[in-house]
Order: C-alpha cells, then structure tokens, then sequence
C-alpha cells in the first residue's frame, strides 16, 4: 500500500490501533529513549509478558518465537530487533519503517503455517508503528501496536496460540483446525457439484 492510501486511513488505523497496544521495545538496560537506527532492542510482548527473538520453528514457519521467560539473562540473549525508517534518523509514530530481527529483515509473505512472513535481506518500509500521534517520535518502554500494511488495510500483529510455528500472527490468522475445516468444507462442496454433474450428464 502507497503512502498516501495509508494517509487517508490512518484515523480507523488509529482507532483500531487502540485494542492492538500488546507490544513495548525495550533497552537491555531499562531507559527510555527515542528508537534509533543501528541501536538493537528487546521485543515484548503484554499478553505473555515474554520476548519475540529469531528462534527455530518448524521448517513451513518462520524462525521467530517468544523466550521461555523475561529474566534479565534471557533479555541479554534475545536483544535481536532494529527499526528502520528511510532517512535513518530517529523512528517516529505512523511512518514507514523496516523491522530487522539479528541478521534478516521480515517481511508479509505467505507460508504454510505460523504467521505469514518472510526473510528479506533489504529493508521492506511497510510496518507502522501505532499508538500516539502521527510524527511523534517513537521511546522504549512505550505499549505501542506493531502494524504491516499488507493488502488492502493492512493487520495489527498480535499475540495467539498456535500449534505450529510462533504463537503469534494477524487478526485474520487461522489456526490449523480452522485451516481444515476450510479444507473439509471446499472438499465436501466439490464433491457435491462433481455429484450433481454426474447426474445431469456432466454438465
């Protein structure tokens, strides 16, 4: 999505922005700053009070999952995360920004299970950062929402459960039982159009 699409709907962006405030990036060692370029973070999350870092998943998710707790050991191990915008100043609310965990930027893209994003080597600009007004800038330790602008009005990340991949995904996320009652629903539809073809000759 352009700029200027996201411009004009940025007040039910922001609105529903509001529900969606489960994220906070956090320095190692407790300040609150302006979020800068070429300075890494901690990602936490409020509903599970733990850290998203790069972690294996299995081979159809992406490598990304939460710590097993928040002590300050594990935070020291999972500081992983940079946010980008284009001119490489200091981030501020609504604007174009590229997420980085370790050595990969993330991206929307489909995959067969766990939330749908991919590994970029370049910085992809559709993330916002939401939550206080536009232009202000950004601070650790703020409850902000975490927004890709992919298709038409784009999707809060959130925390959920999953059964494969990070418990974490969209809005629209579905889980593999909702996935294959889709599939249990297409199949049986098919199999009734095939019957009803069968008995009127085939057309």
């Amino acid at each position: 999505m352009t700029d200027s699409l996201t411009a004009q709907s940025t007040p039910e962006i922001q609105r529903a922005a509001e529900s969606f405030m489960q994220w906070k990036i956090l320095r190692l060692d407790g300040r609150q700053t302006d979020i800068k370029p070429g300075q890494r973070y901690l990602l936490k999350n409020s509903i599970n009070r733990h850290f998203l870092h790069y972690k294996g998943q299995a081979w159809c998710a992406i490598n990304l999952g939460f710590s097993d707790d928040a002590e300050p050991s594990t935070a020291a191990k999972v500081v992983q995360w940079e946010f980008l915008n284009r001119q490489r100043t200091s981030v501020k609310y609504d604007e174009p920004v590229a997420l980085r965990c370790r050595d990969g930027y993330v991206r929307y893209g489909h995959r067969d299970c766990g939330i749908n994003l991919l590994w970029s080597d370049n910085p992809v600009f559709e993330w916002r950062l939401l939550g206080r007004p536009p232009g202000t800038p950004v601070r650790t330790g703020e409850s902000l929402c975490i927004f890709n602008m992919h298709g038409a009005n784009g999707e809060p990340m959130i925390y959920m459960q999953r059964e494969l991949g990070g418990n974490f995904g969209w809005p629209s996320s579905k889980t593999l039982r909702q996935q294959g009652l889709d599939w249990a629903k297409a199949t049986v539809q098919k199999a009734v159009v095939e019957y009803l073809k069968s008995q009127s000759g085939g057309k």
